[in-house]
């Protein structure tokens, strides 16, 4: 009983045995510098923002009551807190958004001894390109290039506009003093008139 004590003072040897995406094995060569040669996972695995939904399989091992063995695991930077207890040996987190992160898992006996350090891994998934700072940038000079060229449009119209009408307050004027010409000139041979029939009477 003594020995049994002793050796389940002892907490689970715990990491991480896998990772897959979209639940599917996958080469992470190409999103990585290279492979743990003694856990086979890619060292600073870097996923685009497309390859988002991760399972993360892990095991403790432990050998008192091995089938006591339970875990708690965490997504830093994404979990709040740890997860409730399991004995789950695996979580899928789907539609993981764009950022840095570490995944963290320890695991406790029969007798609830924890891991004093929980296994980790870290990893990063890349933004699409239209959140990345220089999409951004371009996307804002881009639309402050687009109210400028908006602001000279209109101000070339508002110009051209303010042409037209003065060319038809001109024309307008022009015709206004035509038809004045033409009222005083009918006015001057109404009264020539007038005095013309005015001295054919006296005579």
């Amino acid at each position: 009983r003594q020995a049994f004590e002793r050796k389940a003072t002892n907490p689970p040897f715990t990491f991480l045995r896998n990772i897959l995406v979209f639940n599917k094995e996958t080469d992470f060569t190409p999103y990585s510098d290279s492979l743990n040669p003694e856990t086979g996972l890619p060292v600073n695995l870097v996923l685009p923002y497309n390859r988002n939904s991760l399972t993360f399989r892990y095991i403790g091992i432990h050998f008192t009551i091995p089938s006591k063995v339970v875990y708690q695991y965490k997504l830093k930077n994404y979990d709040s807190d740890w997860s409730p207890v399991t004995s789950l040996t695996e979580v899928t987190y789907k539609k993981i958004p764009p950022g840095e992160y570490a995944f963290l898992v320890k695991a406790a006996n029969a007798d609830r001894i924890w891991n004093p350090t929980p296994s980790s891994f870290h990893f990063r998934i890349k933004p699409p390109f239209w959140q990345t700072g220089w999409f951004i940038a371009l996307s804002i000079i881009a639309g402050l290039f687009v109210i400028f060229w908006i602001i000279k449009l209109r101000e070339r119209q508002l110009i051209r506009e303010k042409r037209i009408l003065e060319e038809k307050v001109r024309e307008r004027t022009k015709e206004i003093r035509k038809q004045k010409d033409e009222i005083e000139k009918q006015r001057d041979e109404i009264e020539k008139q007038k005095e013309n029939e005015v001295k054919l009477k006296i005579e």
